[in-house]
């Protein structure tokens, strides 16, 4: 941090994590994983393992891949799928999914209502709070 690093990689030499390094005006860094890769795990070096030590590669920085992978990372964060599972959008959509894929099977019309939907989406996930 003290050299401004944009990515951190620690590493034991068996197990191999990179972190971005987002800074924050007036608060400590913001750190996302990028990735945790385990030599000598039960599937010992895999071909994700492989793809993943490359994004430190020199060519990988240059060419934008680590970049790419960094926010794609970002984008899939389980607290931001959470967070678009209870958006309005996604509630309207599998509000009528559920109304729909129902009535295929049962041939019953069943009114939903999106608080409803909201609701058992929590339920489901097992989150009091998304």
């Amino acid at each position: 941090m003290n050299f401004s690093a944009e990515w951190i990689v620690i590493t034991n030499g068996l197990i191999w994590k990179l972190y971005r390094v987002i800074p924050q005006p007036g608060k400590d860094p913001k750190f996302i994983e990028v990735f945790d890769v385990a030599l000598l795990d039960e599937d010992g070096v895999s071909e994700e393992d492989a793809e993943n030590l490359y994004l430190i590669s020199p060519r990988a920085v240059f060419c934008g891949d680590l970049e790419k992978k960094s926010h794609e990372v970002a984008c899939t964060s389980k607290k931001r799928i959470l967070r678009a599972l209870e958006s309005e959008r996604v509630v309207k959509a599998l509000k009528t999914q559920l109304a729909t894929s129902y009535k295929d099977e049962y041939n019953v019309n069943v009114k939903l209502d999106e608080q409803m939907v909201s609701d058992s989406i929590q339920d489901t996930l097992g989150q009091n709070e998304l």
